[in-house]
């Protein structure tokens, strides 16, 4: 974290101790009171909808992928349930950067993040070529 010091940063991940602040079921342990301590003493903000699962394993369910902001604020938080994976992708809207709001013409961006050895990559291919055609030429090298 120290190298992202003093710029917009997003810390990201599967993390596997639970915390009331992400997952309201959880009893918080050491493990996962430092990693909030740690992340918060950096400035970064929690940005997953709380007690959301990101996570499903024989009738099981928790909150595992975290997304923390700093100097930046998203919008649109949301699971995607569509690669084939016990792990939801996250895909979340940056909408602003240092309080500067992002406008239309400039593109907001989004970011997925997925269990990779577990995701079905020819559906993901697919999906990814769909959803990259209207950016046009650029697109062709997905």
């Amino acid at each position: 974290m120290d190298r992202s010091r003093g710029f917009p940063s997003l810390f990201c991940g599967g993390f596997n101790p639970h915390h009331p602040s992400w997952w309201g079921r959880a009893d918080p342990s050491d493990t996962a009171d430092q990693l909030v301590a740690l992340v918060e003493n950096e400035g970064f903000v929690l940005d997953n909808v709380p007690h959301t699962p990101t996570y499903f394993q024989r009738g099981t369910q928790s909150a595992l992928g975290l997304v923390w902001s700093r100097d930046t604020s998203t919008i649109n938080w949301r699971t995607i349930d569509t690669v084939g994976s016990d792990h939801k992708c996250i895909a979340s809207t940056l909408n602003a950067v240092r309080g500067q709001l992002l406008t239309p013409s400039i593109p907001t961006f989004s970011r997925l993040f997925c269990s990779w050895p577990k995701a079905n990559w020819r559906y993901f291919s697919t999906e990814a070529r769909k959803a990259v055609r209207p950016l046009g030429e650029a697109s062709r090298d997905v």
